[in-house]
């Protein structure tokens, strides 16, 4: 069996190949040096001048700007947010959804009194409801008609 000797397609020796006719190199050392010349020194053909020619028309062209065009991109981008907010707020659980200004004045407002309502304990005999009394830890009952929390009263 007679051996074919390949032309390197960078340094123009002559190799025995090691795979069946897809090696164009002698070497790695070829291959890459081959490409590295080749990133350098962009081969000229007629479709390289003709695309180059037209990038430089897009660059010098300048581009013009419509009512209309920035009309449709408002009427797209409001579309937009508001398809996302309606998808958002029908998706999101209560738990998840992002409080407000409002929540947060709530929340200090509940935290910071000092009474809460015992929704578990029956008003007492004379139709006062119970508080849980934050300050001394006990439950009292709230007379509204002289407008202040009195301890309950038991009378056994």
């Amino acid at each position: 069996m007679k051996s074919r000797y390949y032309t390197c397609q960078f340094c123009q020796k002559e190799y025995e190949p090691t795979r069946r006719k897809v090696q164009r190199f002698c070497s790695d050392t070829c291959r890459n040096k081959n490409h590295q010349h080749n990133k350098v020194h962009k081969r000229i053909t007629p479709t390289n001048i003709m695309a180059q020619e037209s990038e430089e028309k897009k660059k010098t062209e300048i581009e013009k700007v419509s009512l209309a065009g920035v009309g449709n991109a408002a009427l797209g981008t409001l579309t937009g947010n508001a398809l996302t907010a309606i998808i958002t707020n029908i998706f999101t659980t209560k738990i998840n959804k992002l409080s407000t200004k409002g929540d947060i004045a709530e929340l200090k407002k509940l935290i910071n009194s000092r009474y809460f309502i015992v929704h578990n304990i029956s008003p007492d005999l004379n139709g006062r409801k119970a508080f849980f009394d934050m300050g001394s830890g006990s439950i009292v009952y709230y007379d509204e008609f002289q407008k202040r929390f009195v301890l309950p009263s038991f009378n056994l």
